[in-house]
This record gives structure tokens, sequence and C-alpha cells, in this order.
């Protein structure tokens, strides 16, 4: 028997997936992480997608306000973001999501399940913690880069200040899912202060032990943004050029659309995921071709 996990990896992700059953209506997850914390035993992940969950997970599954429509509550971070502008018409168009609030620094055209608020100091967004009651995933899509921020310590608060304050509300708040966009190579041990930041992020929304905590990290992303940013758009280009290259071992660095990475968190989001689950650029290119 191989060992239950904490953390699942995009390389065993594909062999949790199964069909939904017993009319839940929603696609669901099980592996040996689910059934070993009812039933107490553990189940290869070659025979994951072949065995039932425990009852335990069952019932537990029954308590998660996602199988009716309209029943849950979503609130986006980075909604004005290249990857938050196509989550949310994805959110605001789903029959699963009854409501959608967004915090901005800037308001956006009034939508119809669309709940805003205007945040002009993120400092200060543990005072808005009412924003996270009765919501059942939070969706943290904000970034920026150090050029924008200006300074190593701001580019730090947008990273890794406010989505960890938005995590600490989650968690305070009871929500059931948090799910959020770092970076490929993020690791809190590396040398570079852009992967060093979106490591050590991951690291501390861990030790909060949400419920389900779903950590996407894409490559350079591609889609029209507001700003021009040159070095990326000369990245994007010479990406193009050499598209052939991003091959093999190779295609983990592959550059991904934004609304790939949103259509895949969106996705992750209807599904029953319990811990910490990490979803390498890789995984998202595959999950996203099947949208």
């Amino acid at each position: 028997m191989k060992p239950v996990r904490n953390v699942i990896h995009a390389a065993s992700f594909e062999r949790m997936l199964v069909p939904a059953f017993m009319n839940y209506g929603a696609e669901l997850s099980f592996s040996s992480i689910f059934c070993a914390r009812g039933a107490g035993y553990s189940v290869p992940w070659d025979e994951a997608e072949t065995k039932m969950p425990c009852s335990k997970c069952v019932s537990e599954r029954k308590s998660i306000a996602m199988d009716k429509p309209g029943i849950k509550k979503a609130i986006l971070l980075g909604a004005t973001g290249l990857i938050g502008q196509e989550l949310l018409e994805k959110l605001l168009h789903s029959e699963a999501y009854g409501e959608v609030r967004i915090l901005v620094r800037r308001p956006l055209p009034e939508r119809e399940k669309l709940k805003q608020v205007v945040l002009s100091d993120w400092d200060k967004l543990d005072e808005h913690a009412d924003c996270f009651e009765d919501v059942t995933d939070v969706f943290c899509c904000l970034g920026t880069t150090i050029k924008k921020a200006g300074t190593q310590a701001n580019f730090r608060k947008v990273d890794y200040e406010y989505p960890f304050m938005a995590a600490r509300l989650a968690k305070a708040a009871g929500v059931q899912r948090f799910l959020v966009i770092t970076a490929i190579g993020a690791d809190a041990a590396a040398r570079t202060f852009y992967s060093r930041v979106k490591g050590e992020l991951e690291a501390a929304i861990r030790t909060l032990n949400l419920p389900s905590v779903a950590i996407l990290r894409p490559s350079l992303l591609l889609g029209k943004r507001k700003e021009f940013r040159i070095g990326e758009r000369a990245a994007i280009g010479l990406s193009k050029l050499v598209a052939f290259v991003f091959r093999g071992s190779l295609f983990k660095y592959k550059p991904i659309q934004a609304r790939t990475v949103a259509y895949v968190m969106f996705r992750v989001a209807q599904m029953y995921l319990p811990g910490t689950h990490i979803f390498e650029n890789d995984q998202l290119h595959r999950m996203g071709a099947q949208g």
C-alpha cells in the first residue's frame, strides 16, 4: 500500500477523478486521503478511482453546500487582473453560485449576483471580516510585479501579506475552500525573491489547516493586459517563436492562457478536495484542454 499523503501533487490528481454518483450531480474526487480519514485504511493511487468512499466521507460530502444550484457564495480577490477577469465571468454565469463578492479598489459595472466592496486601502482588509461570512469559496488571484510595486516590500504586501490575510479571514469565517494562484517554482527556500515569496505564502496558508486548499502554479501567463509590461511582452513573443521547445520535460514550463487557469480554478472549486492540493503548470494545461 502506498502511504496516505496530505499534499497531493498534479501527477496523482488525474488518477483521483471519478464519476459523480448517488445523484450528487457535481464531479467528485476521492483517493486514499479521504477514506483514510473515515475508515482508517489507505488505497493505492492506481486503484483510487475504482474505490467507493467510506460512509464518513459521504456524510461529510452531504454537508458541503455545493450540490444545489445557487447555494454557493464566492469571494474573488483580484477581479481586475488577467486571471481574475476571466474567473469573474465564469462565476457570474455559473448556476452554482447565488452570490459573487469582489473586493476592488474601484467599482466595476453592476451585474446580477455581483456584490462589490470598494477597498481603497488593502492594509485594512482585516476590517472587512464580515465580507467572508456565509461564503463557501474564496478565490485569490492577487499578484503584481516588482516593477509595478516599486519595491520588494510593496511586492510582498500584494503577493504575500494580502493573500495570507484573506486566508486567515476565510479560516475565521469557516470558509470551505480557499483557492490561490502562486507561480511555477514557488519555494520558500528559493534564492530568487519572487519564487521565495510565493513559496512562503503557500507555506503560511498550509499552517491554517483550512478544510480545502487548492494552489495553482501557472507559468508565464498569456492574455490581454490593461497595462503594458515590456519584459513580459518580450518573453511571450520569444515563447511563441520557440513553442516547439516546450515538449517532454520542458512542457511544464510552457506559457499558459489566463482563461485556462481561470477555467481550472473554477473547475477545482466544484470538486470535493479536503486537504491541500497543488496543481502544477503542466497539470493546468491538461485539465484546461478538457474544457
